[in-house]
């Protein structure tokens, strides 16, 4: 799995729905869907695979498909 740093993230525009993942962190790699930013927009609602829903830094999401198919590291 490649570890990615604050600077080789692209900035992506999430919509409601949409399978993210965290690129960035403690739990890189876990994925969950996008449910929309918090009042501070830094910081984004994931509904994780387990139902329960978290807040994590909206810098940390990458899209899933993306991610899982390496086209961030291009």
């Amino acid at each position: 799995m490649q570890w990615f740093t604050w600077g080789n993230l692209p900035k992506v525009d999430f919509r409601a729905g949409d399978e993210v993942v965290l690129a960035l962190g403690t739990y890189q790699g876990s994925g969950g869907v996008f449910l929309g930013f918090r009042e501070d927009a830094n910081w984004a609602n994931i509904r994780e695979p387990d139902g329960s829903v978290r807040s994590h830094p909206a810098a940390w999401l990458a899209n899933a498909a993306a991610f899982k198919r390496g086209a961030l590291l291009q």
